[in-house]
């Protein structure tokens, strides 16, 4: 029941925060370069910004992709907003965070597990995985996502969304049938922090009635390098993949052991190794250049 009324609440607060005279922004142009500064004026036309290096702009308002808030401290340290690929999510899990419209990512991992997702709105994410076993004649994995997601305050993010999955049967006549081995989760998200350094509290539902909690976070050490963190609690069993992100231009690197940590007995488990490569497509500029 609680995780119901964490969806409820959720559901409530998706609105669109509108930025103002005073916010400190990241602008992304169409042209593919970066503005950062303090909003001077903004409305329906123009947005009139106030740089570090090109004093005070004016940029039309139809010339641009995004407008997302950030902090004065992120700019005078001349942190620019990664791309959302790595935002919005931590291994697997998600964060509030959601792709732009036009971004996607393909996402690989330990080799075999291989997903992609794609921004078609600036507030609605929707991803595809899967294990392609059917390359050895074993009945395969299917994984499907959707995920709303908004600001709602300068260093606060929340989502709502559902992850399905069935298992496509044997290589024979019903190859393209679902089969019957399917379920889900639903599950909410509320994260703080920006799109570099944030925490995430999330909570689900499985489609057998099962609550899930899960708690992550993602905390840069460089420019290049965050320690990341992803937590699970089901069932009184607490599982955990931890371990960094390298960043190398457009291309993302992920490391990391997963294993339980607490399983209510006794039990000593060997953790798994965790590999993965991210590899971003679409609405990929703009995230090296800034004014």
């Amino acid at each position: 029941m609680k995780y119901t009324y964490l969806f409820i609440f959720l559901l409530s607060a998706l609105f669109v925060s509108a930025q103002k005279a005073g916010d400190f922004v990241v602008i992304k142009h169409k042209d593919g370069n970066t503005y950062q500064g303090e909003i001077v004026n903004i409305n329906s036309e123009i947005v009139k910004l106030s740089t570090k290096t090109l004093g005070t702009i004016e940029l039309d308002r139809e010339d641009l992709k995004s407008i997302e808030s950030t902090t004065e401290k992120n700019i005078a340290s001349g942190n620019l907003p990664m791309h959302s690929a790595f935002a919005s999510r931590y291994y697997f899990g998600p964060s509030s965070f959601g792709l732009r419209r036009g971004e996607g990512y393909y996402q690989n991992l330990n080799i075999f597990y291989n997903q992609v997702s794609y921004g078609l709105t600036d507030h609605f994410t929707i991803g595809a995985s899967t294990i392609p076993l059917f390359l050895f004649n074993i009945p395969t994995p299917l994984g499907l996502t959707a995920k709303l997601h908004t600001q709602l305050s300068e260093n606060v993010t929340a989502s709502v969304g559902f992850l399905g999955f069935s298992i496509l049967g044997d290589l024979g006549d019903d190859f393209f049938d679902f089969g019957s081995v399917s379920g889900g989760v639903g599950f909410g998200t509320v994260t703080i922090g920006n799109r570099r350094n944030n925490f995430t509290l999330g909570g689900g539902v499985t489609t057998g009635g099962n609550g899930v909690l899960n708690f992550s976070g993602q905390f840069s050490l460089s420019k290049k390098f965050f320690i990341v963190s992803e937590n699970y609690v089901v069932d009184g069993t607490w599982l955990t993949i931890t371990g960094g992100r390298y960043m190398f231009n457009q291309v993302g690197f992920d490391f990391g052991i997963a294993r339980p940590l607490f399983t209510g007995d006794d039990s000593f488990y060997i953790g798994f190794p965790y590999v993965g490569v991210t590899l971003p497509f679409g609405n990929v500029g703009g995230y090296k250049s800034q004014a």
